[in-house]
């Protein structure tokens, strides 16, 4: 939970943090873009395609703007 937390990916309940000076709760974004997380076992959703993965997980750290994110998912399926 502290980690999905520090990672953006959930909020706190209360209190708050900073990552890499980031408070999370201000700025998720630029938080977003300084870390990765790797997980235990894989993250990928077996009923989504390739692509619909990619989507799902650039939406959920707000990678970029849709034009840019769909160019940039292409071009790494192709």
């Amino acid at each position: 939970t502290t980690i999905r937390m520090l990672a953006c990916l959930i909020s706190p309940s209360e209190g708050s943090a900073k990552v890499s000076g980031y408070k999370i709760d201000e700025n998720p974004l630029a938080v977003r873009q300084t870390v990765g997380i790797l997980t235990e076992n894989p993250s990928l959703y077996e009923r989504l395609t390739a692509y619909e993965n990619m989507d799902f997980f650039a939406e959920a750290y707000d990678l970029s703007e849709p034009q840019e994110k769909t160019r940039r998912i292409q071009e790494l399926l192709e």
